[in-house]
């Protein structure tokens, strides 16, 4: 199930139709994003894995994208 969530989350991260309707998805991904992260991390919490850190990684690309996005909306 982890593993179809993840793969949701590429999807959408990749996606440019939210971009492209000047939508700011982030906002409404991020409690998501933060479920899953919890999530995650209690499922790998005694591996230390590289995904957890892919998920660290995905959390700050995605706050990136929403300040973009949120100056995006302000300029239109």
């Amino acid at each position: 199930m982890l593993k179809k969530l993840w793969q949701l989350l590429k999807i959408l991260k990749e996606n440019k139709f939210f971009n492209s309707r000047c939508l700011n998805y982030c906002e409404w991904a991020q409690p998501i994003l933060m479920t899953l992260r919890m999530l995650w991390g209690i499922h790998t919490f005694k591996t230390e894995s590289n995904i957890q850190k892919k998920w660290s990684s995905m959390l700050c690309q995605s706050q990136t994208a929403a300040v973009g996005g949120g100056s995006a909306m302000i300029e239109r």
